[in-house]
Parts: structure tokens; C-alpha cells; sequence
């Protein structure tokens, strides 16, 4: 399809718990169309309060746990909070490895072909 055609279109990303294909992709058009970030990696790390997939409860099960941690479980358990959780630092770290490795958001974005005409488009239909 044409770019306009796939810009004026709605999309829903989705993966099993929202915070990790999901998270990326999200923080990825968020920085395109020139959102903060500060915003983008507050934004990131709200993922863990929507809950629990189906997923994870076959996971967390075995471990003792009836349903997702709570905030206090993924503080006191690293494993959980790096596995479950969506701590900020994550994205952090993504961000700055495509700082290092292609100098920065917008240039990854345009080596990938979503290139200034397209972040423009998506701004504008935003």
C-alpha cells in the first residue's frame, strides 16, 4: 500500500503482556512524531499497572503467585521485575544502545525507510 493509505489507517500493536514488541514500537512512533523522552520512558514504564496476560499467569502459577505481582512482589524480586515488570531502565538502555549504534531515534528510523516524509505524515494524521 501507499504511504498515505497505511498512515491513514488504524493499527493496533499488540503483544502478550504490552511492554516489551509492544513497548518498542509504541516509544518508536511516540519519538518519531516528536514526543519527549522523558514522556516516552514514563509512558514505558505505566505498562506494568494494565495487568496480567493469560500468559504469564501459566507462568506465575507455578511460583506461588495467583496474579500479577504486586508492586511491592516486583520490588522485592529483581527477577520478577525484570522479567514481568517494565522498568524504566529498559527502555532507557534500548534507547541509548540506538543513540550509540545508529545515532539516535530518527536516524535508525531512517535507515529502516521510515524517513522524515513519513514521520511527518504519521505527525500529521496524529
Amino acid at each position: 500500500p501507499s504511504a498515505a493509505a497505511v498512515v491513514s489507517s488504524s493499527v493496533l500493536v499488540h503483544c502478550a503482556s504490552g511492554k516489551d514488541r509492544t513497548g518498542i514500537v509504541v516509544a518508536l512512533v511516540l519519538l518519531a512524531v516528536g514526543i519527549g523522552r522523558e514522556d516516552v520512558l514514563d509512558d514505558y514504564a505505566e505498562s506494568h499497572a494494565f495487568g496480567l496476560s493469560k500468559a504469564h499467569e501459566r507462568v506465575l502459577y507455578p511460583m506461588g503467585y495467583a496474579g500479577w505481582p504486586s508492586e511491592e512482589e516486583l520490588e522485592q524480586d529483581e527477577m520478577l521485575s525484570e522479567y514481568f515488570g517494565a522498568p524504566r531502565h529498559a527502555m532507557k538502555t534500548l534507547l541509548e544502545h540506538m543513540d550509540e549504534v545508529y545515532g539516535g531515534v530518527h536516524a535508525y528510523l531512517d535507515q529502516i525507510g521510515f524517513d522524515e516524509n513519513w514521520r511527518q505524515q504519521l505527525k500529521d494524521k496524529l
